[in-house]
């Protein structure tokens, strides 16, 4: 007898036909592409799809493609953030800089009206303020950078100084960048 049934009596054959994925499933798969928990969905939908490849495909392209777009936007804001000069981003630093020193310079004359002397050193603030901080948000961008702060501060018994050394890394220099008005 033949697979198929004969043609002239009008029967049509049996095709067999592929099951798909459930919509659920491929839904799990597009959640891949949210930002960061997407590796979770992702890595949950490589998973599934191992276990019939033939019928998740999908989902290993999607839990794959998502995977790899999050890593893709993680490397593009380290980038910027970190890594590239110029821009929008450095502009960013200068403001959120100029923003903290102008509350490390309230904090010294809050010391100075608390001891009558100026602190010798800006981690004297810390004791008074724990929630200060003392990082300049340009350090990460400066390469061969050997301190630990890029903050400039001077005493004198009736004055203090304070600035960022800026993006050169040099003190008294056009880059430097003081606090906010």
């Amino acid at each position: 007898m033949e697979p198929y049934a004969d043609q002239s009596t009008n029967e049509k054959p049996i095709i067999k036909k592929a099951k798909k994925a459930p919509t659920g499933l491929i839904i799990l798969g597009g959640l891949s592409f949210i930002p960061f928990i997407g590796i979770l969905f992702g890595a949950i939908s490589i998973l599934i799809s191992l276990t019939d490849f033939g019928r998740f495909r999908i989902m290993f392209i999607l839990g794959l493609s998502g995977i790899i777009f999050s890593i893709i936007i993680y490397s593009a804001i380290y980038y910027f953030g970190f890594i590239k000069r110029g821009g929008t981003y450095d502009e960013l630093r200068v403001e959120m800089n100029q923003i903290l020193l102008k509350e490390i310079d309230n904090d010294i004359v809050k010391y100075k009206s608390k001891y009558g002397f100026y602190p010798n050193d800006l981690k004297s603030l810390l004791k008074e303020n724990g929630n200060l901080n003392l990082k300049d948000p340009i350090i990460n961008v400066i390469k061969n950078y050997k301190g630990d702060s890029l903050f400039y501060y001077k005493t004198t018994p009736s004055e203090f100084m304070l600035f960022s050394i800026g993006f050169d890394g040099k003190p008294f220099t056009k880059d430097d960048i003081y606090p906010a008005k």
